[in-house]
């Protein structure tokens, strides 16, 4: 598997999941946990807006 050109994909895709495991555990309430996952999404939309796919 080639990791260089995903990282960010895969810290991007952990974030939203820890953001949901977070809410579902009860440490996260539902606003944190949406900000969270937005944050997660914007950099993946980051990535691949810099990457050019």
């Amino acid at each position: 598997m080639n990791i260089v050109g995903n990282r960010t994909y895969i810290l991007a895709f952990g974030a939203v999941v820890a953001a949901a495991v977070a809410f579902f555990t009860g440490e996260m309430t539902l606003a944190e946990a949406v900000n969270a996952g937005l944050v997660g999404a914007g950099l993946g939309a980051l990535r691949a807006g810099v990457a050019g796919k």
